[in-house]
């Protein structure tokens, strides 16, 4: 029990530190902001986790689809991605 909420609250504070920290992926900063609750739903989505590789650290976001369709983007267009993915993506 004291393991899960050692990892419980690890998952907090690195959620608490996407969502304070930068408010865009530096990958994606043509893609614009990305809403603090678009953040959040991707982060309980994947668990505190790369998306690719399962990965728990040098977590970023990365949108999909650019937001210079005057819209913000949605959950569904954004992934949390650990940085050595997030540089294969863009390779």
């Amino acid at each position: 029990a004291v393991l899960f909420r050692d990892a419980a609250e690890n998952d907090r504070q690195k959620l608490d530190r996407l969502k304070n920290g930068r408010p865009q992926a530096a990958a994606t900063a043509d893609a614009g902001f990305i809403p603090e609750k678009v953040r959040v739903a991707v982060f309980r989505r994947a668990a505190g986790k790369c998306e690719k590789c399962g990965s728990r650290e040098g977590l970023d976001y990365d949108c999909l689809a650019s937001a210079s369709r005057g819209r913000d983007p949605g959950p569904e267009s954004v992934r949390l991605l650990c940085t050595r993915c997030t540089s294969k993506a863009r390779g």
